[in-house]
Formats: C-alpha cells, sequence, structure tokens
C-alpha cells in the first residue's frame, strides 16, 4: 500500500497538482517537519496555480507557498526548492523584486553545488530562466520609474522599444531550436535593443543640452546593467572569453574551469565534461566586444 507521500508524488506525475496537495497535507500531520515535504507542498501549490485563469499564484495562495518555503528552510537551510519557491514569492506575490532576486542566486549556487539530489528538486536551468526573467522585471520598474521623471516623448519611444524587445524575445524562447541557435539569436537580439536604446539617447541629447542632456544621460546609467544573454550562467558577470560545451551552452572560460577542477560534469545538464570537450565561442565574443564599443562611444560621446 502506497504512503500519503508515494502518493502525492504519484498525482505529482500525473498533474493532478489538487490532490497532491491533499495527500503532502496528510504525509505532513505525522511528519510536520519535514523540509522535503514542506517544500513539494509549496510546488504543489504553486502549479496548481498554473491552470487557473491568472495562471499566477492568488495572494492566499502565495503565503501558503511562502509559509511552507519558510517552514522547509527551518528545518534544512540547504533545500534550494524552498528557497526557489520563497524567491518566486517575494518577487511576485508580495512585490520584493531584489530579494527575491538574491534568493533565486542563491538557489540557483544551490542547485548546482548538488549535483546527486537534482532530480528531486528544481532543475538549475529553471532557475536560471526565472532569474533572468525576474532580472528583466527589475529594469522594467527600474526603467518605468525613470521614464516618468523625463521627457514624455522620450518616454514613449523608449517604452515602445522595451515592448518590442519584449515580444521578439518570448517568440525566440516559444521556438523550438537548439541551444546554440538559441544562444545566438538571444544575444544578437539583446546586441540590437541596447544599440536602438542608445542611439535613441544620442539623438536626444544633440537636441537638448543642459539639464535635459543631464537627463538623458541618467537614462543611459539604467541601460548600464548588461543583458542577460551576454552573461555567464554561473557568474553572472559579462563574459570576456566564453567557451561552449557539446549541450550547446556557453560559460566564462574561468568559471568553468573552476568547477570542472572538482567536477568532471556540465553545470547544467549534468552530461560528462572535460575542458578538452570546450571550445571557444567567437561569435559570441564578437558579440560581447560590440557590445563594450558601443558603450564606450556612448561614454565618450
Amino acid at each position: 500500500m502506497l504512503s500519503y507521500k508515494e502518493k502525492a508524488q504519484e498525482s505529482m506525475l500525473e498533474g493532478d497538482f489538487s490532490g497532491a496537495i491533499n495527500f503532502y497535507t496528510l504525509a505532513l500531520k505525522t511528519d510536520s517537519s519535514n523540509s522535503k515535504l514542506l517544500s513539494s507542498r509549496a510546488r504543489a501549490y504553486y502549479l496548481n496555480s498554473q491552470g487557473s485563469a491568472s495562471s499566477n499564484p492568488s495572494q492566499t495562495q502565495w503565503k501558503k507557498i511562502l509559509d511552507d518555503c519558510n517552514s522547509a528552510l527551518v528545518a534544512d537551510k540547504e533545500n534550494y526548492e524552498a528557497l526557489y519557491y520563497s524567491a518566486l514569492a517575494q518577487a511576485y506575490g508580495y512585490g520584493r523584486l531584489e530579494k527575491g532576486l538574491k534568493a533565486l542566486g542563491e538557489a540557483y549556487t544551490k542547485s548546482l553545488a548538488r549535483a546527486k539530489s537534482s532530480k528531486q528538486y528544481s532543475l538549475p536551468q529553471d532557475i536560471y530562466l526565472d532569474i533572468l526573467k525576474l532580472k528583466q522585471r527589475v529594469r522594467q520598474v527600474s526603467l518605468h520609474t525613470s521614464l516618468n521623471e523625463s521627457n514624455p516623448f522620450f518616454n514613449k519611444l523608449v517604452y515602445l522599444l522595451q515592448q518590442e524587445y519584449e515580444k521578439d524575445l518570448q517568440e525566440l524562447l516559444s521556438k523550438q531550436i537548439t541551444k546554440d541557435c538559441l544562444d545566438y539569436a538571444t544575444t544578437k537580439l539583446a546586441v540590437r535593443y541596447n544599440k536602438e536604446v542608445k542611439e535613441l539617447v544620442e539623438m536626444f541629447k544633440l537636441k537638448n543640452r543642459g539639464r535635459e542632456e543631464e537627463e538623458m544621460q541618467h537614462m543611459s546609467n539604467v541601460e548600464v546593467e548588461h543583458p542577460d544573454f551576454l552573461c555567464d550562467p554561473i557568474s553572472f558577470n559579462l563574459f570576456h572569453d566564453p567557451v561552449i560545451t557539446p549541450s550547446g551552452q556557453s560559460f566564462e572560460k574561468a568559471w568553468l574551469w573552476q568547477h570542472l577542477s572538482s567536477k568532471d560534469y556540465d553545470p547544467l545538464t549534468r552530461q560528462k565534461l572535460s575542458k578538452d570537450n570546450c571550445y571557444p565561442n567567437l561569435g559570441l565574443k564578437a558579440c560581447v566586444d560590440h557590445y563594450l564599443a558601443m558603450g564606450s562611444k556612448l561614454e565618450g560621446g
């Protein structure tokens, strides 16, 4: 006879998240401080909400998710599934974007460090994608705040560029294409978007000297944060010497070499990997160099 935990896991596999919640609740009645049961129920709460009309948890659901995650982390601070869903609740349920982003980074680091247990938790790739989404959200909020303080016409143009970039990015992410093609396409898109914004800033600088020129320079500073797809997925720093693995994922060489000094697998796919299997990503490096060159021209302009 299956235990409540096993019935919950079976329900999760079948996509019956409501049933899974009930079984996890029954299991917790006899093991209330079990960290994995708590984080698994939080995951069930989250996935169950994805089938709703809004595809987003209600405030009550976010509270349940956060409460379970907090209890799970008290029992096991290394439970990165709990940290992951706690971060989502902080960011999207309570509007604490920076706090959520920091927690997602911690969850991502812990997920990479626990390769043998990864099948029981959210995959590092999922956490990394949520980091990219949240960083984009933070930029949107920052951009919106800055736009409200500057020229209305300039605001409108930048906003339209942002909307176009978001639409094109979502179309790319929805396509069934190989990882290396996606990496190249998203990088090219990010470079194009930054180029268009900075050209717009330059155009307004020529027409608005004095006070308005200072405002435009402030807007250029808002865009200084590097595009996610030009950054290493381990360190989140801008690529300097990117290498590509057989899976098509690019990493900063120094960070990947450090990982491979103690591990023999790809940080994201968990496939066997050695330094000899990695090759320079010259196309991505060229995109980064072009991006930096444009930034230098803007600052010196």
